[in-house]
């Protein structure tokens, strides 16, 4: 009883969630193929979650990312049965991990998520804001930082975090940490330690100005604003939402016609053998006689 009670109250949240009972009632979508899309022609594949406070609870964009996230990763998995040479490259990027990695299922995969990927031709790239990041890792926090020291990975560094820098020194040299401060005054700019053939490159460099620096914005819309116009992809909520109704409305007629029949079957057969009591009382009154 205390396994049920602890997985009933951590359903209730997402029960009393009606964009996830939204969700859930979604038709499956056959045009939504991440499989394809990883491993036939080149896609760009954007997931946006809501933050905290916007349209969306917190406990279901944590979902939400989780759900994404091990679907890749098994997806990724599945290319065990793909030759070496005909798997494609294959780049996931994650921004603000912190947001998510508390986790369980995310902190379970993360020492793989440095030495797996490879073999598959995957690469993954995680946006963190320091070693501060992990603090919602809670007791995980200090296994999930020696599984990225451990992994030697490629770094790009850019304003802010000394704590990092220093933590990671000895992968960054010649730079040092005055180095790394000097970013604070150079614009777009980063250090940067990247492997490429068995061989590592750690140079500093500016990145290219921000997308709405580059082209021009044609139109801002809000979430609720894009929730309204037509996707292939999905479907408006109103019709998600009158399809639950009407489901509802639907389920009760079914219970209201079923109980009828049960009691018309009850009453059919008490009928029956109200008859059949009958023709045996006139039976044995005839054989009497």
């Amino acid at each position: 009883m205390g396994k049920l009670k602890t997985i009933k109250n951590r359903l209730i949240p997402f029960m009393a969630d009606d964009d996830f009972m939204s969700l859930v009632a979604q038709d499956v979508n056959e045009e939504i193929d991440f499989y394809k899309w990883m491993n036939t022609e080149p896609y760009l594949v954007l997931i946006y979650l809501p933050g905290s406070g916007q349209e969306i609870s917190q406990e279901l964009r944590k979902f939400l990312f989780t759900h994404y996230f091990i679907k890749i990763w098994m997806l990724m998995l599945s290319r065990e049965r793909i030759e070496q040479d005909k798997r494609k490259e294959c780049l996931v990027i994650v921004d603000e991990l912190h947001q998510v990695i508390d986790q369980r299922a995310i902190q379970n995969l993360f020492g793989s998520l440095f030495k797996e990927p490879r073999k598959y031709r995957f690469r993954f790239v995680f946006s963190v804001h320091g070693w501060s990041s992990f603090n919602e890792a809670g007791k995980n926090k200090d296994r999930l930082i020696r599984a990225i020291e451990d992994a030697r990975p490629n770094l790009v560094l850019l304003k802010g975090g000394n704590d990092f820098f220093k933590s990671m020194a000895a992968l960054l040299a010649p730079y040092n940490l005055d180095d790394f401060k000097d970013l604070m005054n150079m614009q777009y700019s980063g250090i940067f330690r990247i492997d490429v053939a068995k061989q590592t490159h750690i140079f500093r460099a500016k990145l290219i100005e921000p997308i709405d620096m580059r082209f021009p914005v044609y139109q801002k819309i809000s979430l609720e604003q894009s929730r309204s116009m037509k996707n292939k992809l999905g479907r408006p909520i109103s019709e998600v939402e009158e399809m639950i109704y009407n489901r509802t409305e639907n389920i009760e007629e079914e219970k209201a016609c079923q109980k009828q029949q049960e009691l018309s079957k009850e009453e059919l057969e008490k009928a029956v053998e109200k008859q059949i009591a009958l023709l045996t009382s006139e039976s044995e009154y005839q054989t009497a006689n």
